[in-house]
This record gives C-alpha cells, sequence and structure tokens, in this order.
C-alpha cells in the first residue's frame, strides 16, 4: 500500500486552496472561472468513474466544492484532503485524484440502484453476495476499470447508512 506523505497532502491542500500568483485567462469550463456551485450535486448510478477524474476534470463535472476539509486517519499516512460537494456528499483526494467516494445522511442519489436508508436484503439483491460481511459491514469488488474499485456500505439499525466507492489500490 502507498503511504501519504504530509507534504503531499499539504501540497494538494495549498494547490486547491491557494489563489494563482499570476493571473489565468478565463477559458470556459476551468477551475479559474467562478462558475455557480449547484445546490445539490447527484452522482450516476455507478460512480466509480469519477475516481479516474483529474481535479481540473473533477472540477468540470462537479464544479467547485462548498467546503475543502482535511480528515485525519487513525494513522498520520491515513490523513486527506476531502471536497465536500453537498449533503452528504465527500470526495477524497490523493496525489490530484480522487481515490474514494463516501455518500451519508443527506445525500438523495442512488448507488449500484440501491439508496442510503434502504435495507441491506434490497443491497445484496440487486448486487449478490459481498466478497466480505461483518455485522455492520458488506464490501464487493466492482468490476475491472484498469484500477481495481470496491464498494463498502455500512449498515446502521437495519438500513444502509453509509456508502463508500473507492480504489483500493491506494
Amino acid at each position: 500500500m502507498m503511504t501519504r506523505s504530509r507534504a503531499a497532502l499539504l501540497s494538494l491542500c495549498l494547490a486547491v486552496a491557494a489563489p494563482a500568483q499570476t493571473p489565468l485567462p478565463v477559458v470556459p469550463n476551468r477551475p479559474s472561472e467562478a462558475a455557480p456551485s449547484p445546490a445539490r450535486v447527484l452522482l450516476p448510478d455507478d460512480p466509480a468513474p469519477i475516481l479516474d477524474l483529474s481535479l481540473e476534470e473533477a472540477w468540470n463535472r462537479l464544479g467547485p466544492p462548498k467546503n475543502v476539509l482535511a480528515v485525519r486517519g487513525n494513522e498520520p499516512w491515513q490523513d486527506d484532503v476531502a471536497f465536500e460537494y453537498g449533503e452528504g456528499f465527500l470526495v477524497y483526494w490523493y496525489r490530484g485524484r480522487p481515490w474514494q467516494i463516501r455518500l451519508s445522511r443527506g445525500y438523495e442519489g442512488s448507488c449500484f440502484g440501491f439508496f442510503l436508508g434502504d435495507s441491506p436484503d434490497k443491497v445484496l439483491s440487486l448486487l449478490g453476495s459481498p466478497d466480505r460481511s461483518e455485522a455492520d459491514t458488506l464490501e464487493w469488488r466492482l468490476p475491472w476499470r484498469g484500477y481495481p474499485v470496491r464498494l463498502r456500505i455500512l449498515v446502521r439499525d437495519g438500513a444502509v447508512s453509509e456508502a463508500y466507492v473507492y480504489r483500493s489500490d491506494y
């Protein structure tokens, strides 16, 4: 597993948050453009292709994030930068690429045919047997896309409470 250095994390934060040193020409659909952010961002039912976007491509597709967060992991190498695109929708970044998408309370779209709040039985009927199953966690390996992708759902009180789509090679 790759380690994420604090310097790389800091560099990404600074690249995203710092204003440009020299003005860039305004080009339509470029991150330098002050485009209004949509009130609500919903992903396609299969959000895994988002994991293959560059920073600029994600900006063009999803718009500017509503917030940029530093997310602490259990270990220093697990620290992340996350873009919050709306209620319950976070994209985690590593070396200029998204590596994880988190859907949680407040996200209104579907993910592989299920919605947050659905029963685990509905997810099982849609996706089949998981590759890993624990009391409150179900995990599937998704079809290969040139990089390995997994789906992990967390179950609380008999309902899907969170979904994570992530690259398992990071």
